[in-house]
């Protein structure tokens, strides 16, 4: 049987940066000081904002920056800033904004320099290191990213996002106690916290902790009861305890609240496959592969479940079409060998399963094949060398 992927969901804070969560309330009073600018200077009431802002008072671009990035208009909001920084360039609260309106066109690289410019002013901004960290990140810079969380942290201890976020980049690092020490801290600091709950589930099933993971993402549910990741990250773990019924009903809630999500269907139809229901495992790899054309393991799972059916011709196209996309599985090699055993294909087959061995020396299953076909070819001990 091909083996199933396993997707984690691994994120940032649910905020886009702890700026933002202190800019949201700083913005939810931007229209009244934006309008106080304004009047103050307006010479006709009701005039376009671009005649009543005062031309040189760098603090009014701001604000008014700040209103048009709410409503949406960032290349507007990037202007604004820009003038700001023409009129008084050692301005760390424009720089940082600026570097957030950057970050949400795109350009990594301009944000990166107006979040460095932003703490060379005022380096005791932890709000611009985590943002900067985030922005290291999505350059896909995890070393600079740890830097930058750990100086947000040692300026502002008690951010839950921050530790989640930290915790994050340390399990993509390998460091898995490092990172549920800081899961444990951020809901500790925030104890209905579900991107924390998850995530921490997430960690200790990698540690092997299958009932501790699975109090975590019910946890996550109790908080965040349309989460289609958790109920997918619960189905995996249930299915790891033997739990096939759990499984396929998580699957499936996942399936009701995400049903364009590839993987869920692909495990889905692993669990019917294992509980008997072949029709249905087939019907479920089916649909990850019309979500996701170019997935290895939906070909190889379809070809193992089109084999039992009887339809060789069928499991074979579906594990070269595997092999296409991922040359080096030892699975698909080792399913193409079996499918190529049913069709009289005793070459071909000891072929596969000679090259899923070079991949996987220790696979018994291929083994075991290779040793058959070649008893059936009368190759005597079956050495797979």
């Amino acid at each position: 049987m091909g083996g199933a992927s396993w997707v984690y969901t691994f994120r940032q804070a649910s905020l886009d940066e702890i700026g933002r969560e202190e800019s949201v309330t700083r913005m939810e009073g931007c229209a009244v000081r934006v309008m106080k600018f304004l009047l103050a200077f307006c010479v006709v009431a009701g005039g376009p904002a671009s005649s009543c802002q005062q031309p040189d008072f760098p603090d009014t671009h701001l604000n008014l920056g700040i209103a048009l990035g709410l409503k949406g208009d960032l290349d507007g909001a990037i202007a604004e800033y820009r003038q700001a920084l023409r009129l008084k360039p050692d301005f760390p609260e424009a720089h940082y904004d600026l570097g957030i309106a950057l970050k949400d066109k795109g350009d990594l690289n301009g944000a990166i320099a107006e979040y460095r410019e932003a703490l060379r002013l005022k380096p005791e901004d932890a709000k611009a290191h985590y943002n900067l960290g985030i922005a290291l990140w999505d350059k896909g810079d995890l070393d600079g990213a740890i830097a930058e969380y750990r100086q947000a942290l040692r300026l502002k201890p008690d951010f839950p996002e921050t530790h989640l976020n930290l915790g994050v980049a340390l399990r993509l690092k390998g460091d898995l106690d490092g990172a549920i020490a800081e899961y444990r801290q951020a809901l500790s600091l925030k104890p209905d916290f579900p991107e924390a709950h998850d995530d921490l589930g997430s960690a200790l099933r990698d540690k092997g902790d299958l009932n501790g993971a699975i109090a975590e993402y019910r946890e996550t549910l109790r908080v965040k009861p349309d989460d289609a990741k958790a109920h997918y990250n619960l189905g995996i773990a249930l299915r790891d305890k033997g739990d096939l019924d759990g499984a396929i009903a998580e699957y499936r809630q996942a399936l009701r609240l995400k049903p364009d999500f590839p993987d869920t269907h692909l495990n889905l139809g692993v669990a019917l496959r294992l509980k008997g229901d072949l029709d249905g495992a087939i019907a479920e790899y089916r649909q990850a592969l019309r979500l996701k054309p170019d997935y290895p393991e939906a070909h190889n799972d379809l070809g193992s479940g089109l084999r039992e059916k009887g339809d060789l011709d069928g499991a074979i196209a579906e594990c070269r079409q595997a092999l296409r996309l991922k040359p080096d599985d030892a699975n698909a090699h080792f399913n193409l060998g079996v499918a190529l055993r049913f069709k009289g294909d005793l070459d071909g087959a000891i072929a596969e399963y000679r090259v899923a061995l070079r991949l996987k020396p220790d696979f018994p299953g291929a083994q075991n094949n290779l040793a058959i076909a070649l008893r059936l070819k009368g190759g005597g001990s079956g050495d797979h060398r």
